[in-house]
């Protein structure tokens, strides 16, 4: 897994995460990024892909921000 801005992230950073990978991954980055004091959120598109295509999707977004300051 490349980390990429997590190697040395600054203070406040949120991650979110907005691939189609498996439920696996996603956990594993959640970790990494906890590991780093980093906030993690996962947001999904729904719908389909011709809705998508047609800017139609919602977002869903999850997670907890323990990290932040505010």
């Amino acid at each position: 897994m490349s980390l990429g801005k997590l190697k040395s992230p600054r203070p406040g950073l949120i991650a979110v995460e907005t691939s189609t990978t498996d439920i696996p991954s996603k956990l594993k980055l959640a970790e990494e990024c906890r590991k780093r004091n980093v906030d993690f959120l996962v947001a999904m598109l729904g719908l389909t892909v011709p809705q998508a295509e047609r800017s139609e999707t919602p977002l869903f977004v999850g997670g907890c921000l323990n990290n932040s300051a505010g």
